[in-house]
């Protein structure tokens, strides 16, 4: 009686992608109660909601971690049939895409805009991706050095060009390849709280920018509020990729972007400490693969 997330039937066999986060699908978030005209079902508000791999141990589903041979999934679960022509392994992308996708979607980006995201990481990256796509007049990726190959790579999925923030003064290095203009929109995809306020004096008058890095609970940022109002600039958060994942499928099954290039390194399940202190490390690690052999 599965269904997938647009309704159709699932089969024994299907190759699937299930979102992070289970809501409730009862609260006022999870069916969009209210007036706003504009409003959207956005599950990453529901305060019921369970993630993947955080369910208590002694509560149903009692195999709900992705680093296993069997996961089971609870009802509720939303779950996205991958299709045939996909690659299996770009489809191991498909979530850290869908983060991608609603930051683009969140900073309103359309073809006017000059977008210059803030980390060449696997979200920032795939955020280049989801700006280009959605035909952003010039996606700018900024990175440190150490960055060289992931900012190469960001071309290659759509940057119209990159710069190194720490190569001098990053508005000069901006301007010199936007003819001397400012972004209109701003992705933080770092992690850094700081990178927030870089993100602020790289942003145009009337300009938008959206942090979606994981940040410490404990950090802050010092900003003027009167900036905000002088210059009429925006700043929104966001969280998961709810309401995105068919939009990424449909990116990730034209073949359109060189994305198994991001996919840098693989290991086999028992390998797991492995994966994760190679990607904590960086270098020439983008995505680790764990491979269920």
């Amino acid at each position: 009686g599965w269904l997938a997330a647009d309704g159709t039937p699932l089969a024994v066999g299907d190759l699937v992608v299930p979102e992070t986060r289970i809501p409730c699908h009862t609260c006022a978030f999870c069916r969009g109660v209210g007036s706003r005209p504009t409003k959207s079902i956005d599950y990453s508000h529901c305060p019921n909601q369970r993630g993947l791999g955080g369910i208590r141990l002694n509560e149903m589903p009692l195999l709900s971690g992705g680093w296993s041979d069997v996961v089971e999934l609870p009802q509720g679960a939303i779950v996205h049939r991958i299709p045939a022509e996909m690659d299996p392994e770009v489809a191991v992308l498909l979530e850290p895409f869908s983060i991608g996708m609603k930051a683009c979607r969140v900073a309103d980006v359309n073809q006017d805009d000059t977008v210059l995201i803030l980390g060449p990481g696997p979200i920032g990256l795939l955020t280049a991706v989801a700006c280009h796509a959605a035909g952003a007049r010039r996606v700018i990726v900024a990175g440190r050095a150490g960055d060289e190959e992931r900012l190469a790579l960001s071309r290659d999925l759509g940057a119209h060009a990159t710069i190194a923030i720490d190569a001098g003064d990053p508005v000069a290095a901006l301007t010199a390849v936007t003819g001397g203009r400012l972004a209109t929109r701003v992705i933080e995809a770092t992690g850094a709280a700081a990178a927030i306020e870089l993100g602020l004096t790289l942003l145009d008058r009337g300009g938008v920018l959206v942090t979606v890095g994981g940040h410490h609970p404990d950090a802050r940022i010092t900003l003027n509020p009167s900036d905000l109002v002088w210059s009429q600039r925006e700043i929104r958060g966001m969280q998961l990729g709810a309401l995105s994942y068919e939009a990424c499928i449909g990116v990730l099954a034209s073949g359109r972007y060189p994305l198994q290039r991001m996919l840098t390194h693989h290991f086999a399940l028992p390998q797991i400490q492995q994966a994760l202190e190679t990607f904590a490390q960086r270098g020439s690690c983008i995505k680790p693969v764990i491979i269920f052999e």
